[in-house]
């Protein structure tokens, strides 16, 4: 079985709808995509791209499953979980468009998929300030890149408290007491050598933890997610509990766990795709697809 594995797509129809023809070409039924989906349909933007994204699933013959990022509508994501069940306890937000809830496992082929979704947005403050129309202290917001007065979008319009892996979303993976050969989520370990990628705020080294928390928990062999906007491969021992020695970072005694973990550019970026191969149980990046 082949699934591609698409970055942050914002709800951008170039960021997906483009990459739905590819894997319809490369015969690919299933598309997931790792957060940052764009579930805005309280705009009408983001039903035209849900639309967009079930007419270009239905034509090539695939679905797309999203896993929830901070930038989408939670109190939408939520409701459809809970009245638009499948099977499979994703979420029908169109036929061939599907939400995964913020926690979940299943199988596929005999292979076991975890989700952990969900990230801290940095951005918040300045969002609330678009929904409100004004500064914490009161006083009028503007925005930054024409200084004009944001016009007051209304509350929870453009962030939602729901955003986050919560502990008791962690405590849920643990129970769960699967081990999975493949995990996605939205935010990365907070052992990734992404130098000054990383935001130093105590709320996503927090939430950065918690993913850590997740994937010792059920030590996957793949590990994909967004968030980062960055292309990253490297295998994660540390969050199975490796150190880095006064020696440097020397796995050579290693016997513990090791995930191969991959961060994904978002929208339209080169390296914002890849296909998964769950029979060879290989991953290869999408130019690299398109030039073989």
């Amino acid at each position: 079985m082949k699934i591609m594995v698409v970055g942050d797509t914002h709800g951008y129809n170039n960021a997906l709808l483009p990459k739905l023809d590819i894997a319809g070409k490369l015969r690919i039924q299933h598309v997931i995509v790792v957060g940052d989906f764009g579930l805005w349909d309280h705009l009408a933007e983001g039903h035209e791209f849900l639309d967009a994204a079930q007419s270009y699933a239905d034509a090539n013959q695939l679905s797309v499953y999203a896993v929830g990022g901070n930038h989408e509508n939670w109190d939408h994501w939520n409701w459809y979980i809970k009245h638009m069940p499948t099977h499979k306890g994703f979420a029908m937000v169109r036929r061939r468009v599907l939400l995964i809830p913020k926690v979940h496992s299943w199988t596929w082929a005999k292979q076991t998929f975890v989700v952990a979704g969900g990230a801290v947005s940095v951005d918040r403050e300045e969002r609330l300030e678009r929904e409100t129309g004004r500064t914490k202290m009161g006083a009028p917001a503007y925005n930054p890149f024409n200084g004009r007065p944001y016009r007051a979008t209304g509350l929870r319009t453009q962030w939602w408290p729901d955003e986050q892996l919560t502990d008791a979303d962690v405590a849920t993976v643990d129970k769960m007491n699967v081990k999975a050969d493949y995990l996605f989520t939205h935010d990365c370990s907070d052992f990734t050598n992404f130098h000054t990628r990383l935001k130093p705020d105590i709320d996503s080294q927090h939430h950065r933890q918690r993913i850590d928390k997740v994937i010792a928990a059920v030590k996957p062999d793949f590990h994909f997610h967004g968030h980062m906007h960055t292309k990253y491969e490297w295998k994660n021992t540390r969050s199975h509990g490796l150190r880095e020695s006064s020696f440097g970072n020397d796995e050579t005694d290693w016997n513990g766990h090791a995930t191969a973990t991959y961060g994904l550019e978002c929208n339209s970026d080169k390296w914002s795709w890849g296909v998964l191969d769950t029979d060879n149980r290989q991953f290869t990046w999408g130019p690299h697809v398109l030039s073989s």
